[in-house]
């Protein structure tokens, strides 16, 4: 059976009678999802700004582009229980009075055009937040092939934007081809078949949900992480493919819509809360990272993904920890540049402080600290010449000292130089160049 929403004259009057007072409607689904996950996914993302503005000065394109999303999704939040409730898509057909169906189409548009802005920024915040984590861990073929995804995603936002609005010719035929007087007068237009752009919308989108949802699957697979943390991370990633699920559900009530009955402002109803569904628990994937952050420091709950590794700590060539306490230093600091972060210092120090410490000023301040272990075998001045001194670096921390935790790393903690921290360079054993009574000099005179 054909559907749609030009009616044939014989199935209208095949229509049971109207009962415009008290008609069979809908449960109120769509207005109690919107009026409690609207709020619940605007909270997350304020809370996702509040880490990544005020606690980590680390705002990115990820998270403009949500905030920039968070607009039109409020807008449909908005909508979608008003047309429901209040422009009778809470009814069949037959009981919509027909001076309905003209601002019911004009809605319909509206819909069409905020639901693929929102869909689109979403899904390229998420992807942009991907590349975030993969600049890290993964090839540039990753890279350029998340960059090929985001301009399709891209590309294909514009266009579903654009065509609803020039479906038909003249534009006001889109909702002028359910009013029966322009009808009855005679006026001609032309539309392209609204079902198929439903139908082929709908399954693109669904396809690029699951790619976005299986992306993580990758990404997460070369992060180097601590299992536990990459567990939580495998966790929240997979919701993804709910809003898949979803999607794929929304899709097939829009072919159900437009190709199988006439019926179109009750099935219109579940598209509408499908879609409700998907563009929220979408947005709420991609806020979630950010709540590990916001517990621990906001509402001071212990974390739950932290994983401190348990590991022996071996000691070759009868090494052991240095005592520096009784050096006396001055703070020596050099300008330079560590992997585009400009301005830093570097800071030798002692006293009751057994690390040397690399500290980041601005933008961002950091510290490296580092836990060394040197033979005790005593150096002379001349072999401290030819002789380099044999060390071990045993621990290496990137502390942050304004930002908080990474969202999607954290600390990073790494032994032996197992490249957990790839991104700094491999330290030299220092070289004495001279000293008296076989001792090395301070270490302001290194």
């Amino acid at each position: 059976m054909p559907g749609g929403i030009n009616v044939p004259l014989d199935v209208i009057l095949s229509w049971p009678s109207p009962n415009y007072n008290d008609p069979v409607t809908q449960p109120k689904r769509v207005l109690v999802f919107s009026c409690i996950i609207g709020p619940i996914s605007i909270a997350l993302l304020c809370a996702r700004l509040w880490v990544r503005i005020h606690m980590q000065h680390n705002a990115g394109w990820d998270d403009w582009l949500m905030l920039a999303a968070a607009f039109p999704m409020s807008a449909l939040t908005v909508i979608f229980p008003l047309v429901t409730e209040v422009y009778r898509f809470d009814r069949h057909a037959w009981d919509v009075e027909y001076k309905y169906f003209p601002i019911q189409r004009k809605f319909v548009m509206a819909i069409y055009v905020l639901y693929s802005l929102t869909s689109g920024l979403i899904k390229l915040s998420i992807l942009l937040f991907y590349r975030r984590l993969s600049s890290r861990a993964v090839s540039p073929t990753f890279r350029w092939t998340m960059r090929i995804i985001m301009f399709i995603i891209g590309g294909y936002s514009v266009a579903f934007i654009i065509i609803p609005i020039f479906m038909c010719r003249p534009i006001s035929a889109f909702w002028d081809q359910v009013d029966f007087t322009k009808f009855a007068q005679g006026q001609e237009w032309t539309c392209i078949n609204e079902g198929a752009d439903v139908v082929a919308h709908g399954i693109i989108s669904t396809v690029q949900d699951l790619i976005v949802a299986f992306l993580p699957t990758i990404l997460c697979w070369n992060l180097q992480m601590p299992l536990r943390q990459k567990i939580a991370l495998y966790s929240i990633f997979a919701l993804g493919y709910t809003s898949v699920a979803i999607g794929a559900m929304r899709t097939y009530q829009g072919y159900r819509l437009f190709f199988t009955t006439y019926d179109v402002t009750w099935v219109a109803s579940d598209i509408w809360l499908w879609s409700l569904l998907e563009l929220h628990i979408g947005s709420m994937c991609a806020n979630a990272p950010a709540l590990k952050i916001f517990f621990e420091k906001v509402l001071k709950v212990n974390r739950l993904t932290s994983w401190t590794p348990s590991r022996s700590r071996s000691q070759p060539y009868g090494s052991r920890k240095q005592d520096f306490s009784n050096f006396s230093a001055t703070p020596r600091s050099t300008n330079g540049q560590i992997r585009g972060i400009n301005r830093f210092k570097t800071l030798i120090q002692s006293g009751n402080d057994k690390s040397s410490q690399l500290k980041i000023s601005h933008p961002r301040s950091a510290t490296l600290r580092i836990n060394a272990h040197v033979d005790p075998s005593p150096i002379t001045p001349r072999d401290s010449m030819t002789k380099p001194l044999a060390s071990e670096y045993i621990d290496t921390v990137l502390i942050d000292d304004n930002r908080e935790n990474d969202i999607e790393m954290g600390k990073l903690p790494t032994s032996h130089f197992d490249n957990h921290v790839q991104a700094l360079p491999q330290l030299q054993s220092p070289v004495f160049l001279g000293g008296r009574d076989g001792r090395p000099p301070p270490l302001s005179q290194i």
